[in-house]
């Protein structure tokens, strides 16, 4: 009596061999997945005070463990399985960039940097007081601004009114009369009695909701005896300053204010190499009264 091979047997175990190759197959390629992120944080701007929380997402098998870094420093001591980051109240100096290391058993993967910037408003730096600034007539003052502490850069506009009670304020632009520095100081040339007056300057930075003003600057004329004391000399009061650019830089600007003296007038000439600068070419841009210059597009 001979067996009879049971012909629905060899199917199954062909089957059953499939799903453990199968079965062999997936695990043996889960175990050679290094990581790779899926979701990262961007850049991103927050106020002085804000929640912060930095994610990061990544596959892989093991499952990837992770850690944090700020500049490449550690911001937790261990690899863990959180996927976040998270800064309840920041400060100034959580500025900076951020990014995750994902690692399993294969291997390791950093994130792209995700760089946070933190907004804030300071305090002036200065004399609360009233400053009183004398000054003879015919000659330039500056009025120097406060120390500003403000992320955004703050706008920043002078004004000036006839007493302390007045309400009288009037906005100053630059001006013949009037010029406001790359740093927002004010330039007042050619004084006269009639600019015995209050200036202070307002300081908002929008982007935090707050708003400065400095204080007061009291300006008095001093009346020189003759005539002929009155200045007739053309006198620098700002002269243009070396400037360090790097190739492709998108602009450089110099400065340059005269105070022609009572009633003279003056041009100013802006030269490069000792050769006029032409402003048709489009890289260059002299403005309002010769007293700035732009170089756009720095080139060797």
């Amino acid at each position: 009596f001979r067996h009879q091979p049971n012909v629905h047997t060899f199917p199954m175990f062909i089957k059953l061999l499939c799903i453990v190759y199968t079965l062999f197959i997936t695990i043996f390629s889960e175990q050679l997945q290094p990581p790779i992120i899926l979701r990262e944080s961007s850049d991103d701007d927050v106020s002085i005070g804000s929640r912060k929380v930095f994610t990061c997402n990544a596959i892989g098998y093991p499952s990837p463990t992770y850690m944090w870094l700020r500049e490449w420093k550690n911001l937790t001591t261990n690899f863990s399985s959180s996927t976040y980051f998270e800064i309840t109240s920041a400060k100034k100096q959580d500025q900076g960039s951020y990014r995750c290391l994902a690692k399993n058993d294969v291997g390791i993967v950093a994130s792209k940097a995700s760089y946070l910037t933190i907004w804030y408003f300071d305090n002036l730096i200065s004399n609360q007081r009233d400053q009183y600034i004398n000054v003879y007539e015919s000659d330039a003052i500056i009025l120097y601004l406060p120390i500003i502490n403000s992320s955004p850069e703050p706008t920043i506009q002078w004004f000036m009114k006839s007493s302390s009670l007045s309400r009288d304020n009037k906005r100053i632009i630059s001006n013949e009369k009037y010029f406001i520095t790359s740093t927002y100081n004010l330039v007042i040339l050619n004084t006269e009695y009639q600019d015995e007056k209050i200036y202070y300057a307002i300081i908002e930075n929008i982007f935090v909701g707050g708003t400065k003003q400095t204080s007061d600057y009291r300006l008095q004329i001093n009346r020189r005896k003759t005539s002929f004391q009155l200045s007739s000399i053309p006198e620098f009061i700002i002269k243009p300053i070396d400037q360090l650019a790097t190739i492709g830089d998108p602009i450089k600007s110099f400065e340059c204010v005269v105070n022609t003296g009572s009633t003279n007038s003056i041009e100013i000439i802006w030269q490069k190499n000792s050769i006029l600068i032409d402003q048709t070419n489009g890289r260059f841009h002299i403005g309002p009264y010769n007293r700035t210059l732009e170089v756009r597009g720095i080139i060797a």
